[in-house]
């Protein structure tokens, strides 16, 4: 979550601004995109019994056939999953229930850490985004830095930056940082395969049921 505990790809739903691929000019990654999608898709959640990650897929297999043109595929997910602004919008609506062991965040680093982040969808859909603006390489570059932490060390192990500082160490991945670069290596696929052609706007909820969920 931007500005939060965590530093992470939450930037990606935060104000992040890139190329948009489909064209030289550049634009807000977090657009919602036309008017009507904002206005198709904040309909509440209707209580279930299906796991996180099935839900997940069934609601992305909806949106699918609503935006079947690949732009507005991707704000719809973004509008539906990400979008804080929106009216109704609750970040623990999901949590990682049904995902595959390693994509799974749910282990603080220590007790009482209180550093973890659950909702798993949050970020699948953050590393879609990147793979679909950037390309799978730097999506995964992107999304695997603002995931990780560093640190200035003094004394022993500290390394001189020629000229005067420190060069900042990263910290060793913690059990949920491990699971959400895990996560973003296969969003970030999905993402860039949909924006060049591989992959259509209707294959993503099965994409997501074969890779994320477990079966």
């Amino acid at each position: 979550m931007c500005g939060s505990r965590k530093r992470c790809a939450h930037c990606w739903s935060c104000g992040l601004r890139a190329l948009d691929v489909s064209g030289s000019r550049v634009s807000p990654l977090l657009s919602s995109g036309p008017d009507e999608i904002g206005t198709e898709i904040n309909t509440p959640p209707k209580p279930t019994t299906q796991d996180d990650c099935q839900r997940f897929a069934n609601i992305v297999a909806e949106l699918a056939s609503r935006f079947p043109d690949l732009s507005q595929f991707r704000d719809a997910l973004y509008d539906r999953f990400n979008n804080r602004s929106r009216p109704g919008f609750d970040y623990n609506e999901f949590r990682s229930t049904g995902f595959k062991e390693e994509f799974r965040d749910e282990t603080e680093a220590y007790p009482g850490a209180n550093d973890i982040s659950p909702n798993q969808v949050y970020h699948y859909v953050g590393g879609f985004r990147a793979g679909f603006s950037l390309g799978r390489v730097i999506g995964v570059m992107i999304t695997e830095d603002h995931e990780n932490e560093y640190e200035h060390r003094v004394g022993a192990g500290a390394l001189p930056i020629p000229g005067g500082g420190l060069v900042p160490l990263r910290k060793p991945d913690t059990l949920n940082h491990r699971a959400d670069k895990a996560l973003f290596d296969v969003s970030v696929r999905h993402g860039s395969m949909v924006r060049s052609g591989k992959a259509k706007p209707f294959d993503v909820a099965d994409m997501i049921r074969r890779d994320v969920c477990v079966h």
